[in-house]
């Protein structure tokens, strides 16, 4: 529905390394939507309770969702340390994963020393949380 993706993107922002500095330090859910090359996540002015992957998608399908995490660096630059696909509304796959890490990719937001965790089921239907690197 238009007017549901409208409101998702009155509620959220692309993520830029900019958008880092104004989220701060933490934890941060993101959404990518299924025709965009970028991750999204809530404005840094929206109250933390109304940041979640269903406050920020309302359950709209999603091509990617899950936590990023930034912490400030010696320099004073935000950079993601950290992602994962953990959303219980969203329930990505680890296949689909990938695309929220291209989209980090395409912004220059992707550093080589990112902790990725994904959770899933792998192919003989045992849950299983894989723990990876780029490098």
């Amino acid at each position: 529905d238009q007017n549901l993706y409208q409101d998702i993107k009155k509620k959220t922002v692309p993520l830029t390394q900019e958008v880092l500095a104004q989220l701060g330090e933490g934890t941060h859910s993101f959404i990518q939507l299924p025709w965009e090359n970028f991750l999204r996540v809530g404005k840094a002015t929206t109250s933390s309770s109304f940041r979640n992957h269903k406050q920020i998608g309302h359950g709209a399908p999603m091509q990617s969702a899950g936590d990023i995490v930034i912490k400030k660096d010696s320099t004073g630059k935000f950079n993601i340390v950290g992602i994962n696909n953990q959303s219980s509304t969203y329930e990505p796959s680890i296949e689909v994963f990938g695309s929220a890490l291209r989209a980090l990719h395409e912004k220059d937001l992707l550093r080589a020393d990112i902790q990725i965790s994904a959770k899933g089921i792998d192919q003989n239907g045992k849950f299983v949380t894989k723990m990876m690197s780029l490098y």
